[in-house]
């Protein structure tokens, strides 16, 4: 079996994973080229069918879209698309519901999309989607693996999985979907690489990587899926105000979708727009009610509503924000929530003229998180008035 999801190179040094990746991670002589092989994947009716279930996944309906996997894995067997499908509906709704409970699910899902490939380098040559998909299993496997903070397996995985994408280039280069793959690689690349000094030639890598995941929309499945993904980098990165047009646009598209709604929900936060993202998030919350960070968002938007010039009744905005607020930490998000939901509580305060128990929410947040720069400048602003 050349397809195994538990074996690992050994752990060493970060510098040589690169190279002896794309050697030991090498399939043997059973996954083949596909060049004169004719594709399962085009056929109207089976391409309709792998585009109803990305559709479905986005639009947040993830038993049905599993229904669906389970109905075209059925009737075509030899197809990767049905398991990946499987397995990111369990990955978005972890996402969507902030709960990583479905370690099991996810493994087994990958654990069978790797025997299915097995299956399939034995009865006929691997073409371009076969590639594509399973690239993007190795790469949504790393991503997952990264939350657990377990970053040189997310690395393997990664460079995995990229490993397959070019395969899959190499053999029909003309699709966009595999600059999907490359655009977040050379993204966070280059994040990374403005967190750490020693990495200045990277440094351009971002806007490489914007410029490779745009082109991915183009692509023949990747669509809207790579516009999320831009939405994502984008809003949780240094212009997360950026997020705006994308993320509306998607939530046009796919209204019934709790995922793209925070995200969406998040830029309107980014860039003032708190009357918005605070309804926004006040249905969410009796959407996805396990995901708390709902709260969190309600507290954010409503702290800063307080402060809009012709808001009306700023004091029950910021009774309301101190009530999500509180009602966050109560649930003991980690240290890095909790960091943010304390600034944002010391704001309150400021805004309250309470001076002293703001500093105190501003010290409770630097402690919590010592490397939050915002938290560190309001304490800086609150020294430097002599409060």
């Amino acid at each position: 079996m050349f397809f195994n999801s538990r074996s690992r190179p050994p752990r060493g040094s970060f510098h040589w994973w690169v190279p002896v990746a794309f050697l030991l991670l090498t399939p043997s002589s059973g996954l083949t080229r596909g060049a004169a092989a004719q594709n399962p994947y085009r056929p109207p009716q089976v391409y309709s069918q792998i585009i109803k279930i990305r559709d479905t996944l986005l639009a947040g309906d993830y038993l049905k879209a599993r229904v669906r996997c389970d109905a075209l894995e059925k009737a075509h067997p030899d197809l990767l698309a049905p398991s990946l499908g499987r397995l990111l509906s369990w990955h978005a709704q972890m996402f969507e519901q902030d709960s990583f409970n479905r370690e099991k699910e996810i493994q087994a899902e990958f654990d069978h999309l790797l025997a299915v490939a097995n299956a399939i380098g034995k009865q006929r040559p691997f073409v371009f989607e076969d590639f594509l998909f399973l690239g993007g299993a190795y790469g949504s496997m790393g991503l997952h693996v990264s939350l657990r903070d377990d970053y040189f397996e997310a690395f393997r995985l990664g460079m995995v999985g990229l490993y397959y994408i070019s395969r899959g280039h190499d053999l029909e280069p003309g699709p966009a979907d595999d600059q999907l793959a490359w655009g977040i690689f050379h993204y966070y690349r280059g994040y990374l690489a403005q967190t750490l000094s020693w990495l200045p030639f990277y440094a351009n890598d971002i806007v490489q990587g914007l410029a490779e995941i745009r082109r991915a929309q183009a692509g023949i499945y990747t669509g809207p899926i790579a516009q999320l993904a831009l939405v994502f980098v984008l809003g949780r990165g240094y212009q997360p105000e950026r997020a705006l047009p994308d993320s509306s646009e998607l939530h046009r598209q796919f209204p019934q979708s709790p995922l793209i709604a925070i995200e969406y929900g998040r830029a309107l936060l980014h860039n003032g727009r708190y009357p918005e993202a605070a309804a926004l998030f006040q249905d969410l919350q009796t959407q996805v009610p396990q995901n708390t960070k709902m709260l969190y968002y309600l507290g954010w938007a409503h702290t800063y509503w307080a402060e809009m010039e012709g808001a009306a009744n700023p004091a029950d905005h910021r009774q309301a924000a101190e009530e999500f607020l509180r009602a966050f930490l109560a649930t003991q998000p980690d240290a890095v929530f909790s960091s943010y939901a304390h600034l944002l509580l010391g704001d309150l305060d400021r805004q309250a003229h309470n001076y002293t128990q703001a500093k105190l929410h501003y010290q409770t947040s630097l402690k919590l998180n010592p490397q939050y720069d915002a938290a560190q400048q309001r304490l800086n602003r609150l020294k430097g008035s002599g409060l």
